[in-house]
């Protein structure tokens, strides 16, 4: 249904960047050798959107009505991959040991800060064809302290979950402030 929209609107969608597209390969190894790093990445994919969507849905905005409804059904279905996600790392988180808590205490603010990037700023493909200057770009999303408030509401879920599992503490704090997502109102 979602490519089908995507056919209809007549955009020609170039897909991932190769560097994206590179990095997939890395996020698929991680489901396999550490899965809870792999679930941030899922999260750090899906929370955002999903904030945004429900954002939009709640808005006094009238939306063209397939739009709308695309973006129902794609809150409503992502709902499943989210509690799931979350639902595992509660679970595991818990069990893992000292090197596990490590690689997911680092792991966790790389991913979301590239993932909220990757989905809340406009592709390169979009940038590209119609001439954003950068300055725009950082006017509009690196600069700006409401995008950058935005920017943390749309990942607050997943900081309060590390923050739940013991991974927010100690030193992975000052990685969290590096990546411009540390969030004074979540204590660890």
């Amino acid at each position: 249904m979602f490519q089908e929209f995507v056919n209809r609107s007549g955009f020609n969608a170039a897909g991932l960047p190769l560097y994206a597209r590179l990095g997939t390969q890395l996020v698929i190894g991680l489901g396999k050798r550490f899965p809870p790093l792999f679930f941030i990445f899922v999260l750090g994919g899906e929370e955002p959107i999903d904030y945004v969507q429900r954002k939009v849905l709640r808005g006094d905005k009238d939306l063209p009505p397939v739009l709308e409804r695309v973006m129902r059904i794609h809150v409503t279905e992502e709902a499943r991959h989210l509690s799931f996600a979350r639902s595992y790392l509660k679970t595991r988180a818990a069990k893992l040991r000292w090197y596990g808590r490590v690689q997911l205490g680092i792991g966790a603010p790389i991913i979301l800060s590239a993932m909220a990037a990757m989905m809340l700023r406009p592709s390169p493909q979009l940038v590209a064809k119609y001439r954003i200057p950068k300055r725009v770009i950082a006017e509009a999303y690196i600069n700006n302290p409401t995008a950058k408030a935005d920017n943390l509401a749309a990942i607050r879920r997943v900081r309060q979950l590390c923050a739940d599992m013991g991974v927010l503490g100690n030193g992975y704090r000052l990685l969290w402030r590096l990546f411009g997502i540390d969030d004074p109102s979540i204590d660890r």
